[in-house]
């Protein structure tokens, strides 16, 4: 019978054989293990080398920002050293990355290229904030050096003018030019904008004889050209908000940082594949080893050691944020089958949360997400969710509150520049308005009516506007005759949703829909019906369109009445002026021939009275005041002293510049009393401060004079234009 023993030299033969296999095997791990360690460490080298250059791209950057108002040579040759050292760094920074992705990264992988073209949108960026700032300048160079050159010019020419109101408004902007140099903020020159307006105001009131007007306009629209130019450099670089280009740069030295942070991860995952691999082949000896030494740890090795490794690699992946599908294991025991249980639910879960996440990112306030009482994670979410819904509603709401108000605002604003610009020309102001608020509030028709100053309950078309065209219409209406009569009467606004077709006069040539919304308002001061607004749409009138057409309504009342007033007081002063001529002509005549006075004494009392009563109704309708021929005053009517809060005894005798907020009787002698006393009448815009409220005046300065010829008073007629101006 053949034996199955082996002899001791066969097994010893065998164990040599064994020995050395493993000794081999251990021997090809090991080296492999120690070239894996070298090419981590000079893949960890190489990476830490190139986000130091990153970095150092960063602190150029931080440098320049720093002293970019002190680089000469970038003013000068429009060059600068820090962006030729960012160039070259760039440059070897993108040599360096394409050298590291072909040697330590898999093809696959693109993180180099991404980085590559987060450095080259840096430096577009950077580039573009270093031209911007060449733009800018310094008070030596550039815009800013412009700006302060022109704001000298400016200055030196209202100081020849020698106004003290033009000086104090002008130093106030040149207050604000330097709060403008010093934070660059939006709000700052838009009130070197209001100021601007405010100066060229004031310029208009003087005579320009006495300077260059145009000279000075040029000056001025090349300031506010020039403050318009770094307001648009200083918002492109968004130095005061969270846009513009220095935003767009600090958003882009992050991204290079979080890149940086990819790439030592890179490297430290490699780290973690190689220490894997080692391991691995560790256990790859140690189970060859054990299936030589004993068969038993197959069954081993396929039981404990596959499921774990499975195990590790999914729970690996979950904390990379990586969800594979369910665990199936094939050969394992129970409490392996229940762990990959469990990593299952959880792997649901977190696959429900994200898809929940994925759709509040796309916006999907509506998204559902099933939890439990112990689901912390789910709950959290849950929350976020019922914040984002209440944060965006509230975004809208503000959005369109904010609209509402820019509409009207903006409304506003336009409105009262076409009142101010026009109001020395009702047909002209009438006609421009019209317009402008037919096409402010998009509708297709518009009306003017004003009432009839001689028949009071009668209003008249003064301006129609229609299909973009002037529509030249005449057209009368009575108080409580038609829709427009109503309005007046009932001083209501009134809104018609459905207008009758026979209801509109005027027709498009075009073939366009007529409107079918009316829109009726009365144009009220002080209670008193001055006209009516009427405007045809094809849309429904909101309510903040009907808010800001009564806004503009009262305001356009308001221009309309105080036109009147003057036109009503020039007319009496020219009639009190001559009736006083009449009267001293008489007067002369009465002391020649006492016989003919006599003969005509019931004509002149005649005369008188008539001249009483129109000094009657100028003293109703304006405020009067008189004084000698050295400025002093005799007295005041009721309406003046009235306004100023005092009674005749505290006036009489008190100089005209005792009244007034600037108190120069210098400036009242100089640029009233020398004028008068040339035979030139004076008309001047005065600020009263009564009660801690400024008024404003027109003031109408004559000399009243006896029938002999010998000067014998000066005097003052003015009205109250304070709401004018404050518009």
């Amino acid at each position: 019978m053949k034996s199955n023993k082996k002899t001791i030299g066969r097994h010893f033969f065998n164990l040599i054989f064994v020995s050395l296999f493993i000794f081999l095997l251990s021997s090809i791990l090991i080296i492999l293990i120690v070239r894996n360690y070298y090419s981590y460490e000079k893949s960890r080298v190489d990476a830490i080398a190139i986000t130091s250059k990153m970095d150092k791209l960063q602190v150029l950057q931080a440098e320049f920002l720093l002293n970019a108002d002190k680089d000469i040579k970038l003013f000068l040759k429009g060059e600068t050293n820090y962006l030729e050292i960012y160039q070259k760094e760039y440059q070897d920074i993108t040599e360096s990355l394409s050298v590291f992705s072909s040697r330590y990264l898999k093809k696959s992988d693109t993180l180099a290229e991404e980085i590559i073209l987060d450095l080259t949108k840096n430096k577009d960026i950077f580039q573009g904030v270093i031209y911007a700032y060449k733009q800018i300048g310094n008070i030596d160079f550039g815009l800013i050096s412009d700006w302060i050159e022109t704001g000298d010019k400016l200055e030196n020419q209202i100081i020849n003018i020698q106004n003290e109101k033009l000086i104090l408004e002008f130093s106030k902007i040149r207050i604000l030019e330097n709060k403008f140099l010093v934070h660059g903020q939006t709000s700052i020159m838009e009130d070197i904008s209001d100021q601007l307006n405010n100066l060229q105001y004031s310029l208009s009131n003087i005579n320009s004889d006495d300077f260059s007007s145009i000279e000075l306009n040029e000056n001025i629209y090349l300031y506010t050209n020039i403050g318009q130019q770094l307001t648009d450099l200083y918002n492109k670089l968004g130095r005061n908000t969270i846009d513009g280009d220095l935003a767009a740069l600090e958003l882009s030295d992050s991204k290079l940082l979080e890149a940086s942070d990819n790439l030592l991860a890179v490297v430290e995952n490699q780290k973690i594949s190689r220490r894997n691999f080692a391991a691995i082949g560790l256990i790859i000896v140690f189970v060859i080893i054990c299936f030589l030494v004993i068969g038993y740890f197959r069954s081993v090795r396929t039981v404990f050691v596959e499921p774990v490794k499975f195990l590790l690699k999914y729970i690996s992946n979950i904390s990379l944020g990586i969800i594979d599908d369910k665990i199936e294991l094939n050969k394992s025991t129970i409490e392996y089958d229940t762990i990959a249980d469990s990593i299952n639910i959880l792997s649901e879960g977190l696959q429900e949360k994200n898809l929940f996440t994925q759709k509040l990112v796309e916006d999907d306030v509506n998204a559902e997400l099933k939890v439990n009482e112990e689901d912390q994670l789910g709950i959290n979410l849950l929350k976020l969710k019922d914040k984002i819904n209440i944060t965006l509603k509230e975004h809208v709401e503000y959005s369109k509150e904010n609209e509402i108000r820019r509409y009207i605002n903006e409304g506003i604003a336009k409105f009262s520049e076409i009142i101010n610009n026009n109001s020395n020309n009702i047909q002209q102001l009438t006609d421009v308005f019209i317009r402008e608020l037919v096409k402010y509030t998009e509708s297709v028709q518009g009306g003017l009516y004003l009432i009839n100053e001689d028949q009071n309950n009668t209003l008249e078309l003064k301006a129609a506007f229609a299909y973009n065209r002037k529509k030249y219409i005449t057209k009368s209406i009575m108080f409580g005759e038609g829709l427009v009569g109503t309005c007046a009467i009932e001083k209501k606004i009134i809104k018609i949703e459905d207008v009758p077709p026979e209801y509109i006069i005027i027709t498009s040539g075009l073939g366009d829909a007529p409107p079918n919304h009316l829109l009726l308002v009365p144009m009220l001061e002080d209670e008193q019906v001055l006209g009516v607004l009427e405007i045809a749409s094809l849309k429904a009138f909101t309510d903040f369109q009907l808010n800001l057409v009564q806004q503009v309504a009262n305001s356009m009342a308001s221009s309309i009445k105080i036109s009147q007033n003057n036109t009503k007081t020039s007319e009496l002063l020219e009639k009190t002026q001559r009736q006083a001529a009449v009267m001293q002509e008489q007067e002369e005549e009465m002391r020649q021939n006492m016989e003919e006075l006599q003969a005509t004494q019931e004509d002149s009392t005649r005369r008188e009275d008539e001249m009483a009563i129109t000094i009657d109704a100028v003293n109703s309708v304006a405020h009067v005041m008189e004084y000698d021929l050295e400025g002093k005053i005799i007295k005041a009517n009721q309406k003046f002293l009235k306004l100023l809060g005092k009674n005749q005894e505290e006036i009489k005798g008190k100089k005209h510049s005792d009244l007034t907020t600037s108190g120069s009787f210098e400036k009242f002698e100089s640029s009233v009393l020398k004028k008068l006393k040339s035979g030139s009448d004076v008309s001047i815009i005065e600020e009263f401060k009564i009660k801690n409220k400024k008024i404003f005046l027109k003031e109408y300065f004559t000399i009243i004079k006896e029938k002999s010829g010998r000067e014998s008073r000066i005097f003052n007629l003015a009205t109250d234009i304070t709401e004018n101006i404050q518009n």
